[in-house]
């Protein structure tokens, strides 16, 4: 192995993180969409959906704040 091959290569154990990672970046896309929604709606802005469907954002938004796997 050369250098060039422990900088392009990625570790076993990366690899294993990546559903983690992928789980994250899932919840805190649910926490911006409810954040975003919420101060739209103090400000009285309707937020027009575009690419999630009513039904899916109804679930989001009218769910609890997620957590963090270390809270």
């Amino acid at each position: 192995m050369d250098t060039l091959n422990t900088t392009t290569t990625p570790a076993p154990k990366a690899a294993s993180q990546v559903p983690v990672a992928y789980a994250d970046l899932e919840r805190v896309s649910r926490n911006h969409l409810r954040a975003f929604t919420c101060q739209l709606d103090s400000q009285r802005v309707a937020y027009e959906l575009t690419r999630l469907d009513p039904s899916g954002f109804e679930t989001i938004a009218s769910s609890e704040t997620d957590r963090g796997h270390d809270a």
